[in-house]
């Protein structure tokens, strides 16, 4: 509840019992002796409602308080993080090469450099921006690389944060949010699965609405400088006035599963960041191609969450060998188990065929090693 809101419920708490405790005060000795127990207990009724009451205010107070410090230390953190400006941190993804120039070029308009170029044309930096995509294509870890480029602080809430059972609690929320934000003169603020409040409203004026029009609202208000930006995997049922353009509508990026090449790049960067490899894998610092084609022709359909659940799986199984690096069994061990997780089948014969070659390819390949 906001600050005041809490001061005016206090003040018709307060009043509510002082006109009570006058009439009791008043009225009460006349009916003393014949309702004596029945005044005693309405009165131990009253101050135990008062006390409550105004521990209730105090505890929603706090919590305010700690939710707008809370947000303004996750601010000065990613500040204190990206003091710099990181100008590689989009080499450690890869996989959605269109989306990555988009991002860049996003996070860039944030610099001042850049704000200065824009403002001498009369040209307005967009406000907003959605990434939507899969579960598992790096959504959240994309805007945080954007910070670390544009070499900004950034706060991460999720959407279901601002949902709560208590009508204008979601919307107070916002405020703080948004407040917090705006002390600085460049941040990101990333809300991350828009969707839990974000959806088509229904009129009824609920929690979900207040919060979605007090959104709006700071959204509008933003200072240059702020950006914010939302992922969802349900761009579709966003309501109109979230998308429309000024809002998110004006930057709408969308990250496909990877493709076969996309899929090889990111086996890539998760081998040599992650993992110490075998001489059979790694000749000369660099992972062996026909190797990477091989393990992304083994993982059709899937995206950067599941590679790196297999890259990490590999690794797993050859510490629990307990002899030497990561070796090729120990990936196509994991690529076997995680497709027997996911029930993966290729949709077309074609598919099969190629997948069938890989996996004759791999295993001649590892028997040698």
């Amino acid at each position: 509840m906001t600050p005041p809101g809490n001061i005016l419920l206090f003040l018709a708490t307060t009043s509510f019992g002082a006109v009570l405790s006058w009439a009791l005060w008043h009225i009460g000795p006349l009916y003393l002796e014949k309702y004596e127990t029945a005044t005693t207990i309405i009165t131990c009724a009253v101050l135990v409602a008062l006390v409550v009451v105004i521990w209730w205010l105090a505890r929603t107070q706090s919590n305010d308080a700690s939710k707008s410090s809370g947000f303004i230390e996750q601010l000065e953190e990613s500040k204190k993080k990206n003091q710099k400006r990181n100008l590689q941190a989009f080499e450690e993804v890869g996989g959605n090469p269109d989306a990555v120039e988009n991002l860049k070029k996003l996070a860039g308009m944030l610099t001042p450099e850049r704000r200065k170029r824009y403002n001498e044309v009369g040209a307005k930096t967009p406000r907003a921006a959605i990434l939507s995509g899969p579960p598992g294509t790096g959504k959240g870890r994309m805007v945080a690389l954007m910070a670390a480029f544009a070499g900004v602080a950034m706060v991460s809430v999720s959407g279901s944060a601002f949902m709560n059972t208590y009508v204008g609690v979601g919307a107070s929320t916002v405020r703080e949010l948004f407040a917090a934000a705006a002390m600085y003169p460049a941040c990101i603020i990333l809300i991350d699965e828009i969707d839990s409040f974000g959806g088509a409203r229904d009129g009824s004026g609920g929690e979900t609405s207040l919060t979605l029009n007090q959104f709006l609202t700071c959204l509008d208000a933003l200072p240059v400088g702020v950006l914010v930006v939302a992922t969802t995997n349900l761009l579709g049922s966003l309501s109109g006035p979230l998308m429309r353009a000024g809002r998110f509508g004006d930057r709408v990026v969308v990250l496909e599963k990877p493709d076969l090449a996309g899929r090889a790049a990111i086996f890539q960067i998760y081998m040599l960041l992650h993992l110490r490899l075998s001489v059979f894998l790694c000749p000369r610092g660099q992972i062996n191609p026909r190797i990477l084609a091989v393990l992304a022709a083994l993982t059709v359909g899937m995206v950067g969450a599941d590679l790196e659940k297999i890259v990490n799986e590999a690794a797993i199984r050859a510490g629990d060998r307990d002899v030497g690096p990561v070796r090729l069994r120990d990936l196509l061990e994991a690529v076997t188990a995680h497709r027997k997780e996911l029930q993966l089948l290729p949709e077309q014969p074609a598919v099969e065929r190629g997948v069938g070659r890989a996996e004759t390819l791999v295993a001649a390949a590892a028997a040698t090693e």
